[in-house]
């Protein structure tokens, strides 16, 4: 779905950007939870991917524990279909709050993002597995599909969500 990215070591190579927060997809048993620390270069069109957790089991006290160290003070932006888990992060110390979803959302923010330059550092290694393998959907004659594969996408979601508001109020929309 994704071949606008690419992977550098943001260490060696630094980055100036316009924000940066993080973007989280919860997860527990059967799916990992995915934390990223994201920042955006609106003039150069870049998006990067500094860092990630990726784990299943744990809570919402687990998560913000974890994920403290990368995010500090930055806000993040979560699935807004989980209220309570939102809440509980902002009570361990994370600034959390829902993402911006609607009708298509799924799709709109991938096209969204498929505007960008996604420079992911190296060693974020399950999001750069998603970003390798992340794929439409084919119907029974094998033809691709409008519709993502909905699994190995959990650091994509988490993306998806950092940036929910970008993509809703418009800014740095086309459809070109």
């Amino acid at each position: 779905i994704f071949t606008n990215w690419t992977t550098t070591n943001f260490k060696l190579n630094p980055v100036n950007t316009d924000d940066s927060r993080g973007g989280g997809d919860f997860g527990f048993t059967n799916d990992p939870t995915a934390v990223i620390k994201t920042s955006i270069n609106r003039a150069k069109k870049e998006i990067y991917i500094f860092s990630e957790i990726y784990k299943k089991g744990l809570t919402n006290p687990d998560i913000a524990r974890e994920a403290k160290p990368m995010l500090g003070a930055l806000p993040s932006y979560w699935d807004s279909a989980e209220p309570k888990s939102i809440a509980e992060l902002n009570e361990n110390g994370l600034y959390a709050y829902g993402a911006e979803k609607g009708k298509d959302s799924l799709l709109f923010s991938i096209q969204w993002l498929q505007q960008f330059k996604i420079i992911i550092d190296e060693s974020c290694v399950k999001t750069i597995e998603e970003f390798t393998t992340y794929q439409w959907q084919k119907d029974k004659s094998g033809e691709t599909i409008n519709q993502p594969i909905g699994i190995n996408d959990h650091a994509i979601a988490a993306l998806r969500y950092a940036y929910s508001k970008d993509r809703v109020t418009g800014d740095y929309f086309s459809w070109s």
